[in-house]
């Protein structure tokens, strides 16, 4: 039996169909699309998501985010359901570079919108546009330096 892909409330699930086309089923809230997917998972989302990756003209493999989110309308709780084309795992090229120069020092790196997160030994790096530094001061010095950034 394949392992079922479970929908945490606003957390996004990674996922790449095998197929273009999902199978619709009879679900405990009325009809949902089952989906296999890449890795040998099967989810099951609503008819809405079916709608949309038909809209978004995707293609096998290609790789997707959906989210089950929850809502307010009229200031009572729903949930509401998106999908959306991933980026790319490898990020910008600008980002690749930081990526290699922080392996190369034995750190790595994490890049979301605006902020970058560097797990160093026991600490972690976090700097971003709106956000604070936080860390060891060693691993922030190491990575300041790696990457060739003055005194702050």
């Amino acid at each position: 039996m394949k392992e079922k892909v479970m929908f945490e409330t606003n957390v996004p699930v990674p996922v790449a169909l095998a197929q273009a086309e999902g199978t619709e089923v009879p679900g405990r809230c009325g009809d949902e699309v089952m989906y296999n997917l890449q890795d040998g998972r099967v989810m099951f989302v609503p008819l809405s998501i079916r709608d949309e990756v038909r809209k978004l003209e995707v293609k096998p493999g290609e790789p997707l985010q959906v989210c089950k989110r929850e809502v307010e309308v009229l200031g009572e709780p729903c949930i509401e359901w998106t999908v959306s084309r991933k980026e790319s795992s490898q990020g910008p090229k600008a980002v690749q570079v930081v990526q290699r120069k922080l392996e190369a020092a034995g750190l790595w790196l994490l890049a979301a919108a605006h902020c970058l997160t560097i797990p160093a030994g026991n600490s972690v790096v976090r700097a971003g546009k709106s956000s604070t530094s936080s860390t060891r001061a060693g691993s922030w010095f190491k990575a300041k330096t790696t990457l060739g950034f003055g005194p702050f």
